[in-house]
């Protein structure tokens, strides 16, 4: 944990140094049933970004045997290291065409990132807890942000007409589609997209077994 907390450090200081620009733009993005959707990808094109700005290393931790935050969204070339903060071992790994990699059964720190060179979608598992799923978002040449429990993403940039967004929930044939953007006022829209209903998960406790 010395090793993490040191890493952290270097992070919060990387992130103190730069001084990225205002976001006062705001898409927020609701389901068929006008509720906020947490975790959403929302990404349009726009204007260029810097090229020569600091990219910071990002981290995909492992705590309480789910991965943390469960969708982390990364620009391309991007590093990310995957601390397990757990006091049982994990075995991670991915599939997907964009970045197929693993990182075999450990504890701790790993001392080498894992570079992203490659836009797309990259779903995580574990070999050994078959529940631990996680997404890493790469993203290209488009303004990408992702929306907070009120289903808010926030931008520096105004968005057009559309934009398209990803959630693992969302009921489409490949969970990405572009969506029309409802213009509120000048600095907010609004996109509805449509989840699919999961069931909730059942109760393990006595009480539930018992009923």
């Amino acid at each position: 944990m010395k090793n993490f907390s040191q890493l952290l450090l270097i992070i919060t200081i990387f992130a103190g140094l730069s001084q990225p620009a205002i976001a006062k733009y705001t898409i927020t993005v609701v389901d068929q049933n006008k509720k906020p959707v947490n975790d959403a990808v929302v990404s349009f094109v726009a204007p260029s970004q810097d090229a020569s700005k600091q990219v910071q290393l990002a981290v995909m931790d492992q705590l309480a045997q789910q991965f943390s935050p469960k969708v982390l969204v990364i620009e391309q070339n991007q590093q990310v290291i995957f601390p397990n903060s757990d006091n049982t071992r994990h075995h991670v790994y991915s599939f997907s065409e964009a970045k197929p990699f693993e990182i075999k059964l450990y504890s701790g720190t790993p001392q080498t990132p894992i570079t992203f060179d490659k836009p797309g979608l990259i779903v995580l598992g574990c070999n050994i807890h078959d529940d631990m799923v996680g997404y890493i978002y790469v993203q290209g040449k488009e303004r990408t942000g992702l929306t907070n429990k009120k289903g808010m993403a926030h931008f520096t940039n105004a968005p057009q007409k559309s934009a398209t967004i990803w959630h693992f929930d969302a009921k489409a044939t490949n969970n990405k589609s572009r969506y029309k953007l409802t213009q509120i006022d000048q600095y907010n829209w609004q996109a509805e997209i449509e989840l699919l209903q999961r069931a909730p998960k059942k109760s393990n406790t006595f009480k539930a077994r018992y009923k």
